[in-house]
């Protein structure tokens, strides 16, 4: 099932636009999270999805620092990097992990009986 890259995102009630260009310079070419716009840029030329869906995933983790620790970036390229291609493998070689975290995300949720 192949599904267009949304538009935008919302990372701790701060909107995020998402915008692909097969011009960018910044990282060699792949991505980049511009901090102070609130816009994340992924490389479109790579005709693999999974490719650009992991980057996405990558410069996610990227925004989610600056939203969660202002002031406070430490995490090194590696370290993003590892998280990305760690969540990315987990998730794809789990599908019943995927399908679980997938399920309690779409139930709502239930407050526990007085």
């Amino acid at each position: 099932m192949l599904v267009d890259r949304p538009n935008s995102v919302r990372i701790g009630g701060l909107a995020w636009l998402i915008e692909g260009s097969d011009l960018l310079e910044r990282d060699h070419g792949k991505a980049g999270v511009t901090y102070w716009t609130g816009k994340i840029t992924v490389d479109t030329r790579s005709p693999d999805i999974a490719r650009e869906a992991n980057t996405l995933l990558h410069e996610l983790f990227h925004a989610i620092e600056f939203v969660y620790a202002p002031g406070n970036l430490h995490a090194t390229e590696g370290q993003i990097m590892c998280l990305a291609a760690g969540l990315w493998q987990v998730l794809a070689d789990n599908p019943g992990v995927r399908e679980y975290l997938w399920a309690a995300l779409e139930t709502p949720d239930v407050e526990a009986p007085e």
